[in-house]
Order: C-alpha cells, then structure tokens, then sequence
C-alpha cells in the first residue's frame, strides 16, 4: 500500500513531447541526459504517520544544521545542466526494456491494490528520467574535518549505502542493457557493487551512513567527485552541518 500511495502521489503531468505510448491507461515520457553536472544535498529523514501507516520524507538541511548521523541523508543529482525540457540523444534499447519492466511492476500493483478500480489510479503521463553517460569513477569524502579517522579528503565509499535509486532502476552504459528494474525489490547497496556494474549515471540517489561515527559531534562538509564516461570529472560539496549522535 505504501508503494501505490508513493505511486500516485509521483505521478504528475507536464507538457512534453510524447516518446512513447503504451496500452495501459498512462503513457512514458523518456527524458535522456548527458550528465555534466553533479549537485549534493544533505537532507534529514522524517518520519510521518498517516492511517496507521509509516512513510518517511527527506527535508533539506541550511547551513550548520545539527544533525543525527542516524538520520543524515545525502541525496547526489547529476544533470545536463540545461532546461528541464532539454533532452539529449536517446537510448531505444534501454528504453525499450525499462518500458517493458515498468509496464509489469504496474501489473504487480494493480493485482495487489485493494481499489476497486485500480485502472482509474494509473491514467497519467509519466515521465522516467535517465542518464546516457556512465560513471567511471565515484568518490565521497568529508571536509574541514577528519571523519571514520580518515584524513580530510580520504574515501569514505565504504561508510556510505545507497538505499534508494530514483527512478528506481539501474542500466550499464557498455552493455546498454537494464540490470535492476522497478520489479527487483533489492538492489546494490554497496557503492563498490554499484560502480561494479558500469553503471549509467543515476539522475538522483540516495544514501546514508552505514556505521555511526566516533568522537561526535563532528562539523564539516561532504564532498562528492564522479568521474564519466565522457571524460569529464563534476564535483559538488554539501553546506556545512554538524554530526551529532
């Protein structure tokens, strides 16, 4: 019930071009980037009850915010950095494949959904970003402070878990293939494993940290680095906050 709620709250309509027409009562809008750009965000995770339900958001934190570790969230976004309208080349065979994927994991819901009607909750437009570039090299490290007793700029890939892609799949930029769809219910967590993979660029994901610092709290800025497959290398650097346990 969760995963309809998020379903039909995600589903918002914006004037585009079509790319692609189904036979279920909504239609796809691929939008193909390059990604030029990368952009950080540190986020709290919230938790909010609704019918006796648990679901959870993610609030931007301003400058030298407090924060719980356990409750710290870095969302990287990367992009063409031109007009939100403004697609690039497409990939037809990996749109072809997430079409199909997307297509049987709204099956899935409909058969689970305790609407009467359920098609009615699936007409609309929706739009599935991805990105044609591929991620050679991924790195996050803290500034202004030693963090895990690495020093300032060391790696910290391996305290950090990816928990969620959006849109909720991940393609390889060699095979131009889809590996994890909407249906796969678990995929890599690890930011080795997923680098592993010759993944695309994801436009957006989340993480968080898998292991709760020492010597809390701690003041100091997350720097993330990616290199792409279009032989650039894109930073970006988080506003400062403060760890605290």
């Amino acid at each position: 019930m969760k995963t309809l709620v998020f379903l039909m709250i995600s589903f918002t309509i914006i004037s585009c071009k079509d790319r692609s027409v189904n036979d279920e009562n909504y239609f796809i809008e691929f939008q193909p980037r390059n990604c030029n750009i990368v952009g950080v965000l540190s986020k709290q995770k919230v938790e909010t009850k609704y019918n006796n339900e648990i679901y959870f958001d993610y609030i931007d934190l301003t400058e030298n915010t407090l924060i719980k570790s356990s409750n710290y969230t870095l969302v990287v976004s990367t992009s063409n950095g031109r007009g939100q309208n403004d697609f690039d080349t497409s990939i037809s065979s990996i749109e072809k494949e997430i079409e199909l994927n997307y297509k049987k994991w709204v099956s899935i819901l409909k058969a689970k959904s305790s609407i009467n009607d359920a098609s009615n909750v699936f007409t609309n437009k929706i739009d599935i970003r991805y990105r044609i570039d591929g991620v050679v090299n991924f790195n996050i490290s803290s500034l202004d402070a030693p963090l895990f007793g690495k020093p300032i700029g060391t790696s910290l890939n391996q305290y950090f878990e990816i928990f969620k892609y959006d849109p909720d799949f991940i393609a390889s930029y060699e095979s131009k293939r889809l590996l994890y769809g909407y249906t796969d219910k678990v995929k890599p967590t690890a930011i080795d494993e997923w680098l592993s993979l010759s993944p695309m660029a994801q436009p957006t994901m989340f993480l968080r940290l898998n292991t709760i610092p020492e010597n809390l709290p701690v003041t100091l800025r997350f720097k993330v680095d990616m290199e792409t497959t279009n032989g650039i290398t894109i930073s970006d650097t988080t506003k400062v906050i403060t760890l605290t346990n």
